[in-house]
């Protein structure tokens, strides 16, 4: 992961990950609690 802010989330993606459909999910942490966020839509790998 390279940038981490509240507006940008930029990371990579692993060479050898399968083709295939994703979903993406971010989690992080505030102080006792956690919260989590989904992108709505599908990630495609080719």
């Amino acid at each position: 992961m390279a940038t981490n802010t509240s507006k940008e989330l930029i990371f990579l993606v692993p060479a050898d990950l399968p083709s295939g459909a994703y979903r993406l999910e971010v989690r992080a942490r505030f102080g006792k609690h956690r919260r989590s966020g989904q992108l709505r839509d599908v990630l495609m790998v080719v």
